[in-house]
């Protein structure tokens, strides 16, 4: 049971700092764009909540 726990967490550390990357890259480099930058915040906050959740 440890060993599937500890995968466990570090995918959900994986998701969330997959998520921080994404809202940065979105942040300074998407801001032009609102439509691409609501498209990426809602991917992120997915992935950060499927981070959580698991």
């Amino acid at each position: 049971m440890e060993p599937e726990r500890k995968r466990m967490d570090n995918a959900g550390r994986a998701g969330m700092v997959l998520c921080f990357v994404l809202l940065m890259v979105d942040y300074f480099v998407l801001e032009r764009s609102a439509a691409t930058s609501v498209l990426f915040t809602g991917a992120a906050l997915a992935l950060l909540i499927g981070a959580i959740t698991r």
